[in-house]
């Protein structure tokens, strides 16, 4: 299972990539900066949904 640590790790890994990639318009790049920003999102309201969660269970 992946925790949050985890899920904060993807986010920065991706933020990485999308500054090394050049930005193109199309291509294979273009392709693959829209797949991760998609994964990027995905990884962020997992890490949203988790944390409210959490809150949920302490009482906030």
């Amino acid at each position: 299972m992946i925790d949050t640590s985890m899920l904060l790790h993807m986010i920065s890994a991706l933020d990485t990539l999308e500054k090394l990639i050049p930005g193109e318009d199309g291509g294979e790049y273009a392709v693959k900066k829209r797949e991760w920003e998609a994964l990027k999102k995905a990884c962020w309201a997992e890490y949203r949904a988790r944390e409210k969660s959490r809150d949920r269970g302490l009482g906030f």
